[in-house]
């Protein structure tokens, strides 16, 4: 009987081990959206009168457990942070969950604001 080579075996489980972590995230989780910006969060004005469709777009607005994973790979990008500063910094605070913070703040705010 013969023995597999060890570095095909090696090669092979990396990967398959790449391909199955990533095949989830190779699509939008939710492609009928666009995730709100951290500017926009940042400016986000409360209407009480229209409580009920700011929460539901705060509520669609959330990023995933996919979209942060995601956002964290392409932040550690070296070259990304240089060539693209803006679009580099909201990857960050998607990764980072500040994004999904200031969705619950601004929830909160609501809820507690407006009857």
């Amino acid at each position: 009987m013969k023995i597999a080579c060890p570095k095909y075996v090696s090669v092979y489980g990396i990967f398959v081990i790449i391909a199955s972590l990533c095949s989830g995230c190779a699509t939008a989780s939710r492609p009928d959206r666009v995730p709100m910006a951290t500017q926009d969060l940042n400016h986000f004005v409360i209407n009480c009168s229209i409580k009920a469709q700011q929460v539901a777009m705060l509520q669609s607005a959330r990023q995933t457990g996919d979209e942060r994973l995601v956002a964290g790979f392409v932040a550690a990008l070296p070259w990304y942070r240089w060539t693209n500063p803006g679009e580099y910094n909201q990857q960050v605070d998607i990764h980072n969950g500040r994004v999904n913070w200031m969705i619950n703040y601004h929830l909160n705010i609501l809820a507690t604001h407006c009857p």
